[in-house]
C-alpha cells in the first residue's frame, strides 16, 4: 500500500484476523467435544470453521489479484510515478547489503528511471502464487 500511495487497508486485516481466531476457536472447541464425547459430528463441524477461512483468503487473494497485482505493474510501467513515490533500489553500503534475497543490487539495477528487472519477476511471482493460492482456496470449498 505504501509503494503504491493507498491508505492502509485496515478492514481486510481485520476481517482475515477474525476469521483465524474464529476458525481456530471453533477447531479447539470441536477437537474437545471430540475427545469429551467420542461423537464423529464433531469432525464434519470441525470443516465448517476451516471453510470459513478459506473463503475470507480467497476473497483476500481475488483483491489482490483483480486491485494490487495490476496497479503494481501499472507503476512499473510508469518511471516517472516511481520517482515521485522514491521506489528506487537502494544503493548497497556494503558488501553483505549488496544482495538483497538472493538478488544483487546494483547502482545501474535502479538507474535512470528503469525498474530492475527482478521487481517484474516479483511481481510476476506474486501473480503466480496468487492464483495458485485462490485456485486451492477455491478446491477446498467446493
Amino acid at each position: 500500500h505504501r509503494v503504491l500511495g493507498w491508505p492502509e487497508g485496515r478492514a481486510r486485516q481485520k476481517t482475515m484476523q477474525r476469521a483465524l481466531v474464529f476458525a481456530c476457536c471453533g477447531l479447539i472447541w470441536c477437537f474437545v467435544g471430540l475427545c469429551v464425547t467420542n461423537r464423529q459430528s464433531y469432525q464434519a463441524l470441525a470443516v465448517v470453521f476451516v471453510v470459513t477461512l478459506n473463503a475470507v483468503w480467497c476473497m483476500s487473494t481475488r483483491s489482490m489479484l483483480k486491485r494490487v497485482v495490476p496497479a503494481l505493474e501499472a507503476l512499473m510501467r510508469n518511471p516517472e510515478a516511481l520517482k515521485e513515490r522514491n521506489f528506487a533500489t537502494p544503493e548497497p553500503t556494503s558488501e553483505a547489503d549488496g544482495e538483497c534475497c538472493g538478488r544483487e543490487l546494483s547502482k545501474s539495477s535502479g538507474a535512470a528511471g528503469h525498474t530492475p528487472p527482478w521487481v517484474h519477476t516479483a511481481i510476476s511471482e506474486a501473480r503466480m502464487s496468487s492464483w495458485l493460492l485462490c485456485t486451492a482456496n477455491v478446491a477446498i470449498l467446493c
